[in-house]
């Protein structure tokens, strides 16, 4: 999938891709190194856009893990869907703020990760506040949430909900982008 796809749509819904441009493979990288790549495990992607997190989880995944990827543009989903077949993934067109149903729809008690790459700045406050929620109640005690933003402006928001055990930045992705590793409180 390339980035005209993603650019296509950000000029149709800004709010929604949060960027112009798709997330470098550096910021990929950065996103999943928190993540202990053991057998069996379960990683929740918010926000999967054209993939570039999402090939770069199933290129480090064990072969018996699961990647549940979630996308609320209907189009950048469709895409991703043509573009990569993988056992592992499962690409859900849907919103976060609904992710203890598609887990239980899934038989999915607590999922291991959840790497977010949602524009948190651009969605209402109401709508936040019911994601970070969603996410402590779908993730394991020991497990993380790795969220990235371009800015620090939802960083005491977080702060209030989760521990932050890391604050990472990516320089060479663009626009530059900070990574949180986030633990339950």
């Amino acid at each position: 999938m390339n980035k005209l796809a993603f650019l296509k749509e950000a000029i149709i819904d800004l709010r929604k891709t949060g960027s112009f441009v798709p997330s470098s493979s550096f910021l990929a990288k950065k996103l999943v190194a928190p993540i202990i790549m053991k057998s069996g495990i379960c990683v929740v992607e918010l926000g999967a856009g054209t993939g570039p997190v999402t090939k770069h989880l199933l290129d480090v995944l064990p072969k018996n893990s699961r990647l549940i990827s979630i996308e609320i543009n209907a189009s950048l989903a469709k895409k991703l869907k043509e573009a990569i077949n993988d056992k592992r993934l499962e690409i859900i067109n849907g919103d976060a703020s609904k992710l203890s149903k598609y887990l239980k729809e899934r038989n999915i008690k607590k999922a291991d990760y959840i790497v977010s790459s949602l524009p948190l700045d651009n969605l209402p406050k109401s709508k936040r506040l019911a994601i970070y929620n969603q996410i402590k109640n779908c993730i394991r005690p020991d497990g993380a949430y790795i969220q990235f933003q371009y800015l620090l402006a939802n960083l005491s928001e977080i702060k209030k909900r989760f521990v932050i055990s890391d604050i990472g930045f990516e320089p060479r992705n663009f626009p530059p982008a900070f990574v949180y590793t986030c633990k339950l409180k």
